[in-house]
């Protein structure tokens, strides 16, 4: 889910810098507060992301935020993308919470249903031990039980992340994973891509 899209404008304006060509800016902020872009300053800017990295350096300065849901075996994989911030939900702070752990909090084959039950099983009993001792001030063994959690917590564990990045660096994101064969990634995209201001700065096609 997109959050926020900020910087379009000040970036359209940045884009001119080199030639000194902010007289012929078209961009406009309506009363609403919508930027919306002018013919002739988006066609330079396709024009800067035809032409490669160094020309379209604009994109760095247009900031995005993004909520995403996925497995741990997904996030380790997105981790190679470390160029700002991300705030995620903590298994130290909420993994052996006061609600049970269920089925739906892991990605899995129906084949493996049977050692997800006993994952889940075994992670809600440390979850109790971890109760019991949280209501008797007992931390070391709080400590333990979420050692032990962690241990078990099989790689499927669906995570929530909020991410703060660039379009630049989601187009990189694009181009390098658009083909991947982890589904995921193709379903990362296609869930993204229609919430997105402006996908065709991201879309090299959409660009010609």
């Amino acid at each position: 889910e997109v959050h926020g899209v900020e910087g379009i404008r000040p970036a359209l304006i940045g884009m001119r810098h080199p030639y000194n060509s902010w007289g012929k800016s078209d961009t406009i902020v309506d009363e609403n507060g919508v930027v919306r872009i002018g013919d002739a300053d988006l066609t330079l800017a396709k024009k800067l992301i035809r032409a490669g990295q160094e020309h379209s350096k604009f994109l760095r300065q247009i900031q995005v935020w993004l909520n995403i849901t996925m497995p741990r075996y997904w996030w380790v994989e997105f981790d190679t993308y470390k160029f700002n911030t991300k705030n995620s939900t903590s298994t130290m702070h909420t993994l052996l919470g006061s609600e049970p752990i269920l089925r739906d909090a892991f990605v899995y084959n129906p084949e493996d249903e049977v050692v997800i039950d006993f994952i889940i099983d075994k992670l809600n009993k440390t979850r109790e031990c971890y109760q019991v001792a949280k209501s008797e001030n007992e931390f070391d063994i709080m400590l333990e039980c979420l050692r032990s959690a962690k241990r078990i917590l099989p790689e499927g564990f669906l995570q929530e992340r909020e991410w703060c990045f660039n379009y630049k660096t989601l187009q990189n994101i694009y181009n390098q994973r658009k083909n991947h064969r982890m589904p995921q990634w193709r379903e990362f995209f296609k869930q993204l891509i229609p919430q997105l201001e402006h996908p065709e700065f991201i879309i090299p096609q959409e660009v010609e």
